[in-house]
């Protein structure tokens, strides 16, 4: 059998083509195509991704179609029963032969060539080949399906990185454009839930602000790293944690965070996506998060948990919105002999959350992760300002040399010299006096507005300099005013 081929070898083969054709043409090609497909019944939409999607030049067309199973389930049948054969095709060629395939069988002769009537999957003549990945709508619903399907497709990043860049076709307006719940099987089939394991960030050290609540979610690390130390003093590891408090402070990261430092698998539940308007299907969607996390281990993050799991004593809630509570309780419940999963639940209004969901034993800490004081503003600010210059490979602010009770004096000693009004280093204490009350979630935006305000300035001709305290304190105006 051919040895599977490394994402990494895929990229060296792809960088080595250099690309044939323009973003136009092949847009243009992408569009016909589309037009084509959507012509079929069966089919209910047409996305486009890679590089074509990404506005590059390049060789082909990737397509993706969502059918109700007339074409993807023929295919995907084919292509695990002869996945031998298909081992050795880098990319997700493989797969995309098998759907041709399927393609051409289930609809043989005139009628398919006079309805697609550009070449597909084959390079002829000078046009640009189209490559069709079909997937079940229904899988959403089929986890064993797209699980199968993840496992078989032969580049690893393919199905679980494709919503990165996919775009719908409109067949009214004749283009592509972003669409965020389209398609809906990235989530491993679970509509508002985003997988992620292979995409990792700094662990703890990328949470500035909240010294208490870090400290007190890096002790958990020791539940999922060493369970057994749990079995040997006859007790078990903490299972669920709620964290509470303004929006924006970074409920999310420390969670992320914990993912990171014991390489778990994260789950990020975003709760008014999860609820789905047909009856029993949010309990379903619950079942199988739950299903799913048990299997692979790993964190599940609840955010807005206050919406998923409502008080019952709220005398306007559904008996429908009442039985998703029960399912998160049962769930809950069933994690006790699973010691490699754990349950946080995020939201700005502890007191709405049913009292059932927070008992011991379902959620065993509740940690508050409050605005940040003077020193949690700085160490955001500073964690900001240093992604920033990583990012950038270079230097962007103006550093700090001299205590800030200085730079005053310092400043009008320059401003005499120069005989005009001259910019200070960053003044820190200044910028931390002025932006209390703000989030991590603000700091982070008055940053990305500095910096932007430099690029609309370069983009006019101008040589602007670092990043000074009057750059940071006119974005701060701004957003006051929003």
């Amino acid at each position: 059998m051919t040895e599977k081929t490394t994402w990494e070898k895929v990229k060296k083969l792809k960088s080595a083509h250099k690309p044939r054709f323009g973003n136009n043409d092949l847009m243009q090609k992408a569009i016909e195509v589309a037009e084509q497909i959507m012509k079929f019944d069966f089919v209910k939409a047409v996305g486009l991704f890679g590089s074509t999607a990404r506005n590059e030049d390049g060789n082909d067309i990737d397509l993706l179609v969502l059918d109700n199973g007339t074409v993807s389930r023929v295919a995907f049948s084919n292509f695990v029963q002869n996945k031998e054969k298909y081992e050795g095709n880098y990319s997700s060629g493989g797969y995309a032969y098998a759907c041709y395939a399927a393609f051409v069988n289930t609809f043989p002769g005139k009628e398919f060539s006079e309805r697609v009537k550009s070449p597909l999957c084959g390079k002829l003549c000078n046009h640009p080949s189209v490559d069709l990945i079909f997937i079940d709508t229904q899988i959403s619903h089929n986890l064993k399906y797209l699980n199968e399907l993840v496992l078989a497709g032969n580049d690893p990043m393919f199905f679980k990185n494709i919503s990165q860049d996919v775009l719908r076709f409109y067949s009214k307006e004749r283009q592509f454009r972003k669409d965020e719940n389209f398609p809906k099987f990235i989530s491993n089939g679970i509509p508002g839930v985003v997988f992620t394991q292979e995409k990792r960030m700094n662990g703890f050290d990328a949470v500035g602000g909240q010294v208490k609540a870090k400290k007190e979610v890096m002790e958990l690390s020791l539940a999922l790293e060493s369970p057994e130390l749990y079995d040997k003093w006859g007790t078990r590891p903490v299972k669920g944690i709620c964290l509470f408090g303004p929006p924006g402070n970074g409920k999310t990261l420390l969670a992320r965070a914990l993912a990171d430092n014991t390489r778990a698998p994260f789950y990020y539940v975003k709760s008014s996506e999860i609820i789905d308007k047909w009856l029993g299907n949010s309990e379903k969607n619950i079942e199988a998060l739950f299903a799913k996390a048990r299997e692979t281990g790993g964190i599940i993050f609840i955010d807005e948990a206050d919406a998923l799991a409502p008080s019952r004593s709220f005398y306007d809630i559904s008996s429908e919105a009442k039985k998703v509570v029960d399912a998160l309780c049962r769930n809950m419940d069933g994690l006790e002999s699973f010691d490699n999963v754990v349950v946080f639940l995020a939201t700005n209004r502890l007191k709405d959350i049913d009292p059932a969901i927070l008992r011991s034993g379902r959620i065993d800490r509740i940690i508050e992760v409050p605005l940040p004081d003077c020193e949690g503003r700085k160490e955001i600010f500073e964690i900001h300002i240093r992604k920033a210059e990583e990012k950038a490979g270079r230097k962007l602010f103006e550093p700090l040399d001299v205590g800030a009770s200085d730079i005053a004096e310092i400043v009008r000693m320059a401003e005499k010299i120069a005989n005009r009004k001259v910019d200070a280093l960053l003044d820190m204490d200044f910028i931390l006096h002025q932006t209390d009350g703000y989030s991590g979630s603000d700091i982070c935006e008055i940053i990305r507005r500095t910096l932007e305000a430099k690029v609309k300035e370069e983009r006019l001709g101008k040589v602007p300099g670092l990043v000074t305290t009057r750059d940071i304190m006119k974005e701060v105006d701004l957003y006051e005013g929003r």
